[in-house]
C-alpha cells in the first residue's frame, strides 16, 4: 500500500497482471510509469480498481489522479 495526504492505492502483482484499487473508492486515471517514461495507462471504475495486463518488469511507480488528489507512489519492482 501506498500512502498520501488524501488517498492511497493498495497493488497487487500477478504472473499476468498489476491489480489496484484506489482508496477511498473513487474513479480516476492510474499510469505506470518507468525510468524513462509513461508505459501504460488504466481507468480506475467508480470503486477505484484498476487493472495493467501483462506490464513490463523492471522498476515502475504508479501515478495517480482522480478529481480530489494526485499521488505519486514509491519506485517498486514488478
Amino acid at each position: 500500500m501506498f500512502t498520501g495526504a488524501e488517498a492511497s492505492v493498495e497493488v497487487e502483482r500477478t504472473e499476468t497482471s498489476v491489480t489496484g484499487q484506489l482508496v477511498p473508492p473513487t474513479s480516476g486515471v492510474v499510469t505506470l510509469l518507468g525510468p524513462d517514461g509513461e508505459l501504460a495507462a488504466a481507468s480506475a471504475d467508480e470503486l477505484g480498481c484498476f487493472d495493467f495486463e501483462r506490464p513490463p518488469s523492471g522498476l515502475v511507480r504508479l501515478r495517480c489522479r482522480t478529481s480530489s488528489s494526485d499521488l505519486l507512489t514509491d519506485w517498486f519492482r514488478i
